[in-house]
């Protein structure tokens, strides 16, 4: 049989096993990552701790992009850090005026990765729900939210959407198609 009936035979025998076994357990061979998706191994730190926190799907997505706009993926971003505010506190950029009462806060763990994604999964309902980011959950700017605070359409523009869409999009052209 030549390669090209090998394949073939390999895909309708998928097929004819999915048919006649529901939507069950493949074999192996089956199960084998699409095309599409890059064989290395991704290598991004950041992905990986959105990834342990919970993420998965479209949610890690979104949640990628908005911590890359908050900040620039860096976690460590509080005290003693580079470009720390004063205020907004770790990947998520947790603001400490509003949320630093709450019994979760502690400073030290707030500039954890892995603890300030899992805080964003929580607040987040697992990453449908990024109105606390200034988004509506589909990734369309809540504008209502920023007009309220003064804000002009530039600014939310410039400052809100247009970074959280070029993140969106550099996530789908490199770490979207990882395994």
């Amino acid at each position: 049989m030549s390669g090209m009936s090998r394949f073939r035979a390999s895909i309708l025998g998928g097929i004819a096993l999915v048919i006649v076994c529901g939507l069950g357990a493949l074999p192996a061979e089956a199960t084998a990552a699409p095309i599409w998706v890059s064989s290395q191994s991704c290598t991004n730190s950041l992905r990986d701790t959105l990834f342990e926190a919970g993420f998965r799907g479209v949610n890690l997505h979104e949640a990628w992009a908005i911590a890359m706009r908050e900040s620039n993926g860096e976690a460590n971003l509080g005290p003693g850090s580079p470009g720390f505010n004063g205020h907004d506190w770790g990947l998520f950029q947790w603001n400490k005026p509003s949320w630093g009462s709450q019994s979760w806060w502690n400073d030290s763990k707030m500039v954890n990765g892995l603890y300030n994604a899992r805080l964003a999964y929580r607040m987040s309902s697992g990453g449908r729900d990024w109105s606390l980011w200034g988004l509506d959950g589909r990734g369309r700017t809540k504008a209502d939210l920023y007009a309220n605070y003064g804000w002009s359409s530039q600014q939310i523009y410039s400052w809100i959407t247009q970074p959280y869409e070029r993140y969106f999009r550099a996530f789908s052209a490199t770490l979207g198609r990882c395994r």
